[in-house]
């Protein structure tokens, strides 16, 4: 009876398990619900396809989360926000990227 009892016992943790996991699946962000930390902007797609974009105004960032910009600067769009801003990075220095107002942008690729 004791072996029954431990495989019973075994079945039991292994189900409520598999509950919890399966509890925090459902309640894990979609793509669609997840937000950049900086703004609390919700994110509209996953990653875009790399497409290139002209700045067409001169933009300076007023946070530390944005990135200052100059007319004619080529950047790469890294994610479409659904408030009216981008985070992307300058084409020249990946490494700098923060976020721009989509209208200072137009599709060159």
């Amino acid at each position: 009876m004791n072996g029954m009892l431990a495989w019973a016992l075994s079945f039991h943790r292994r189900r409520q398990r598999q509950q919890q996991e399966s509890r925090a699946a459902e309640m894990a962000p979609t793509e669609a619900e997840k937000t950049v930390p900086a703004t609390g902007a919700l994110v509209t797609s996953s990653e875009p396809e790399p497409v290139l974009h002209i700045v067409l105004y001169d933009f300076q960032a007023e946070a530390s989360n944005e990135l200052s910009v100059n007319a004619g600067m080529p950047v790469q769009i890294e994610r479409d926000l659904s408030d009216g801003w981008v985070l992307a990075h300058q084409v020249d220095h990946p490494e700098r990227s923060g976020l721009i107002p989509h209208t200072y942008l137009q599709r060159i690729g």
